[in-house]
């Protein structure tokens, strides 16, 4: 079975080993991505490679997977045009505490990333070197299909549904930093009289 259609096999990945594939991962282009993708929920696929291939692609699958996360994504929208001077005392304590859950959960995301960076032609030469040295049969094969492997020499850096919010990172700073003091201050006296302290 294809795990990538017409150019890499079940049985090419079990000879060039965890190694070779992690090699490989590197190059985890939009095509490349949508192959692994596809392979991954086929019920025909071979448990042993599904495993290799998760160990090998963990980061952009796990990208992908934040990426679609529906709590993250409702999260993001309700952040991403948020501003310091958006934040006052006259907020309902309820809508504070929900920006704050936002921010929290955009923060604790690590895979959160602004951009997916292009796979250029050096990268390709460096993962196809290993695979060279582990299977050159595997190589040849990979080899000829270069262009799924590699994104076109003048493209650049792919934006994420995390881009907006990921330049508004410093300011999502203060503005948790003044949550957390307006709902301190909620607890002991009237949130409007913090301004006069």
């Amino acid at each position: 079975m294809d795990v990538i259609t017409f150019v890499l096999t079940e049985q090419d990945v079990k000879a060039i080993g965890q190694h070779g594939l992690d090699a490989l991962a590197v190059l985890d282009t939009y095509l490349v991505m949508k192959e692994i993708n596809k392979y991954l929920i086929n019920p025909k696929a071979d448990p042993q490679v599904v495993g290799m291939i998760k160990k090998a692609y963990s980061r952009p699958l796990a990208i992908a997977e934040a990426a679609t996360d529906r709590e993250l994504r409702s999260a993001l929208q309700l952040i991403e045009t948020l501003r310091p001077f958006d934040i006052t005392a006259d907020i309902p304590v309820e809508t504070l505490e929900e920006y704050s859950r936002a921010i929290n959960k955009f923060m604790e995301c690590s895979y959160a990333t602004p951009y997916r960076s292009s796979v250029k032609g050096y990268s390709f030469k460096e993962a196809m070197a290993v695979v060279k040295e582990i299977n050159p049969r595997v190589y040849q094969k990979v080899n000829k299909a270069k262009t799924i492997f590699t994104d076109t020499h003048n493209s650049g850096s792919v934006g994420t549904v995390f881009k907006r919010s990921s330049y508004n990172i410093w300011n999502l700073k203060i503005i948790q930093y003044g949550i957390e003091f307006l709902l301190e201050s909620s607890k002991s006296y009237s949130p409007v009289a913090w301004r006069h302290l």
